[in-house]
């Protein structure tokens, strides 16, 4: 073998996400391009603009949620709001179709209760040593948003594992009624 010889050679497009204008992607039905959106070229004060459109994308997708949290996963990871910029994004979403907003509530809503089980199991694990799957069991009980807020507060509060476990199970009590 010829040791000036190429061995293998790759040929491959560069994509310069930066130089892409985002409005030309936020018609298509692709959860790659929605995806992406965040790292395609907009100006800073595009970025609520951004996010509401990738908003839409997602309802329009109709993805399976798996999939809808791991394409929300990438976007927020490039593209994150401020306090006010994601109080300017509230009252855009009360500029759209109701329908449509609704739907990027639930959507939104979801992810936030996710969050907040996920934060509470690792509190219990980190500070009481609780089985996080047994926890997250019980929590994921609790239907009402409300007292999904309420548990969150008082757990992290809790002195003790079996003062939080009786703060969930209360939870989970009124919110079957």
């Amino acid at each position: 073998m010829n040791p000036n010889q190429d061995v293998l050679c790759f040929r491959f497009f560069k994509l310069e996400l930066k130089k892409l204008f985002w409005r030309e992607y936020i018609h298509h039905n692709n959860p790659v391009a929605a995806a992406l959106l965040s790292k395609m070229g907009y100006r800073q004060e595009e970025k609520v603009r951004v996010k509401l459109e990738f908003l839409r994308m997602l309802t329009r997708l109709k993805c399976d949620p798996a999939r809808m949290e791991l394409i929300a996963g990438f976007f927020e990871a490039y593209l994150k709001l401020s306090r006010q910029e994601e109080e300017q994004l509230s009252q855009e979403l009360g500029r759209i179709d109701q329908r449509e907003a609704d739907i990027i509530m639930q959507i939104t809503t979801s992810w936030h209760e996710k969050g907040k089980i996920e934060g509470i199991c690792k509190f219990m694990t980190r500070r009481f040593n609780a089985d996080a799957d047994e926890i997250r069991e019980k929590v994921q009980q609790v239907t009402n948003p409300e007292f999904l807020d309420v548990v969150m507060e008082e757990v992290f509060a809790a002195d003790t594992l079996e003062e939080a476990q009786s703060i969930i199970k209360r939870a989970v009590g009124k919110s079957l009624q």
